[in-house]
C-alpha cells in the first residue's frame, strides 16, 4: 500500500496584540482640579475672589503681552467658580477624557489637556470685554476632550439618564447625536451671547476645534 506525504503547513506568524494602556492621569488630574476647589473653599471668598484676579484670564489691551499675562492662559485653568461648575468638569473630563488616555497614553493626553484649554482661554480673552471678571474653569480643556473623543470614537455610545415622569430611563445614544447636540448648543449661545450666568461659551467652542483638529492630526499620522 502506497503511503502519502503530508506537506508541511505553513506556520502562522503571530503578531503581538497591541497593549492597552492605563488610564491614570485624567483621575489624578480630576482630585487634583477638586483639592484645589476645596482648598480656596477653605480660605474664603475674600482670598478666592483675589486667587482669581491674579491667576485667571483678563482684558489685554492693545499693550504687548507680558509673561505674567500669557501664564494666565494656562493657570487660569486649575481653578472653578463653585462645585457645580467643578462637578460638570470632572464628569465630563472622566467620561471622554479616561478612554482617551488609554489610547493615547499620560504623556499626550496631558500635553492636549493644557494645549486646548490654553487655545480655549485665549480666544476668550480676544472676545473680552474691558469690565469682563477673570475667566476661570478647565471648560476649554474639557471641551477640547469632547472633541478628541468624537473623532476617536465616532460610532460609540453615550449612556444617558432621562426623567420619564417619576421614573428614569437608562439608553444608549449614539456619541454623534450627544456631542453634536451639545456643540450646537454652545455655539448657538456663543453667537447669539446668551447669558446663563457666568459661562465662556466662547472657550467652549475653541476647545471643541481644537480638539478635533489635534485628534483628526494624530490619528492620520499613527
Amino acid at each position: 500500500m502506497k503511503g502519502t506525504l503530508r506537506k508541511p503547513g505553513r506556520r502562522k506568524r503571530l503578531v503581538p496584540a497591541r497593549r492597552r494602556q492605563s488610564s491614570w492621569f485624567v483621575p489624578f488630574l480630576a482630585v487634583v482640579l477638586a483639592a484645589i476647589h476645596l482648598l480656596i473653599w477653605f480660605l474664603g471668598s475674600e482670598q478666592a475672589t483675589e486667587l482669581w484676579q491674579r491667576y485667571g484670564v483678563i482684558f489685554v489691551t492693545d499693550a504687548p503681552w507680558s509673561p505674567q499675562i500669557a501664564a494666565r492662559l494656562g493657570t487660569g485653568i486649575l481653578f472653578h467658580t463653585d462645585v457645580w461648575h467643578l462637578a460638570t468638569n470632572l464628569i465630563f473630563l472622566l467620561v471622554f477624557g479616561m478612554p482617551l488616555e488609554r489610547q493615547w497614553g499620560a504623556l499626550r493626553t496631558a500635553l492636549f489637556l493644557m494645549l486646548a484649554g490654553t487655545v480655549g482661554n485665549l480666544v476668550m480673552m480676544l472676545n473680552m470685554t474691558p469690565n469682563a471678571a477673570p475667566v476661570i474653569g478647565a471648560s476649554g480643556a474639557i471641551s477640547g476632550v469632547i472633541g478628541a473623543y468624537l473623532v476617536n470614537f465616532p460610532t460609540s455610545r453615550i449612556g444617558l439618564l432621562i426623567p420619564l415622569g417619576l421614573f428614569v430611563q437608562y439608553v444608549r445614544v449614539p456619541a454623534l447625536v450627544v456631542i453634536g447636540a451639545w456643540i450646537g448648543l454652545q455655539i448657538a449661545y456663543t453667537l447669539f451671547e446668551v447669558a446663563l450666568g457666568p459661562v465662556a461659551w466662547w472657550a467652549h467652542v475653541a476647545g471643541f476645534v481644537s480638539g478635533v483638529v489635534f485628534a483628526a492630526v494624530v490619528k492620520m499620522f499613527r
